[in-house]
């Protein structure tokens, strides 16, 4: 094609350092903004819902309430009995079914339902947005569930499913009550999450393992929201917001015309490449665990902002490409590949003396 279905823009913080200055930092700003072409032709979604269905999920969060006085034992723990109110499965479930009811979401998308306590099954494997008779039966057998919280099971099915998707934006998010008793697990499937370039959207309430979801998150390059009952302050959001939380998450999904970014950095000796971080339109920093580099995605009718980091040992007084970048990426709704060839990134290392005046 003639025109490129991205315009890219690479723009370091500064165009001369220091010469014989070891342990140096320069920012690179890596700027991407999909065209109008590219823009209109919106990706398919593959969205699994992996929800925590343990016992703890049926305390009620939200209403009025009457205690009968009356306890009872669930899954290890004491709960005085009420009547009304609503609990925090009845909450997520009603999200998930104002979700698939909706007019957001078209043919081309597709949900998964996922639960997961003591053990983990896929309920509803990714089915069309539109088939909203199944999908309703799906959410409703949350209900049909209890146990404990082996998050990692659900996270397994989850990985297996979304890892074999091409050409769509590939989602999970996790809504959790509790504390996981395979936590390593956990941590490391967020590794093979990130390796395939699938971000985990984590949301927590009442005593879960914040730390967990926040490495979940943070490693999948994906988003954390603290759930509270009642009325929320600062960065937490209201359980009764969920639904809202939801149809943000999904929206997100299908503006993603651009993903399975992958930077590609060959640096010349002593230079390294240290952090990728995205800055805009929301922040994530990318686990460079794996070369070429999985850098998430890019939105339609919107810039994206990377900033790379690269530490520079001591060099002479020269002018010097200290490293080259490239990309490669998918464009689902045109269900096809696109490349950046390397491109060039240069600075001038210049005396000490001469660098102050710059």
């Amino acid at each position: 094609m003639s025109n490129p279905p991205l315009y890219v823009t690479i723009t370091p913080h500064r165009e001369f350092l220091p010469a014989d200055t070891p342990d140096q930092k320069l920012f690179v700003m890596l700027k991407l903004r999909p065209t109008k072409e590219v823009a209109v032709e919106l990706p398919s979604t593959s969205f699994a819902f992996v929800i925590d269905t343990s016992g703890s999920m049926y305390e009620v969060v939200e209403g009025d309430t009457k205690p009968t006085g009356r306890v009872y034992t669930q899954d290890g723990n004491d709960y005085e009995e009420v009547i009304g109110g609503k609990t925090k499965i009845d909450i997520v479930i009603e999200s998930l079914l104002n979700l698939v009811r909706s007019n957001q979401l078209g043919g081309s998308d597709r949900i998964a339902i996922i639960q997961f306590d003591d053990q983990a099954s896929t309920i509803v494997g990714l089915t069309p947005a539109t088939e909203t008779s199944q999908l309703e039966a799906g959410i409703e057998k949350l209900r049909n569930y209890s146990g404990g919280t082996c998050m990692g099971e659900g996270m397994e099915q989850t990985l297996t499913m979304l890892s074999g998707q091409t050409m769509t934006s590939r989602h999970a998010l996790i809504f959790t009550d509790g504390q996981a008793f395979d936590e390593e697990e956990c941590r490391e499937l967020a590794k093979q999450f990130s390796e395939n370039g699938i971000p985990i959207t984590a949301l927590g309430v009442g005593d879960y393992n914040e730390d967990l979801l926040i490495n979940l998150s943070d490693t999948t390059a994906g988003h954390l929201h603290h759930i509270v009952s009642g009325d929320a302050t600062g960065t937490d959001v209201a359980i009764r917001d969920l639904p809202q939380i939801l149809f943000r998450e999904f929206s997100q999904a299908q503006q993603e015309v651009i993903n399975n970014l992958t930077l590609t950095a060959k640096t010349v000796k002593g230079v390294k490449l240290t952090r990728v971080v995205r800055a805009y339109p929301d922040q994530a920093e990318f686990p460079l665990i794996q070369y070429p580099y999985l850098i998430g995605t890019a939105m339609a009718n919107d810039e994206t902002v990377f900033i790379l980091e690269f530490t520079i040992d001591s060099h002479s007084s020269s002018r010097v490409r200290i490293a080259q970048l490239g990309l490669t990426y998918d464009i689902p709704g045109q269900n096809r590949r696109g490349e950046l060839p390397p491109q060039n990134v240069v600075v001038q290392f210049v005396p000490v003396r001469a660098e102050r005046h710059k």
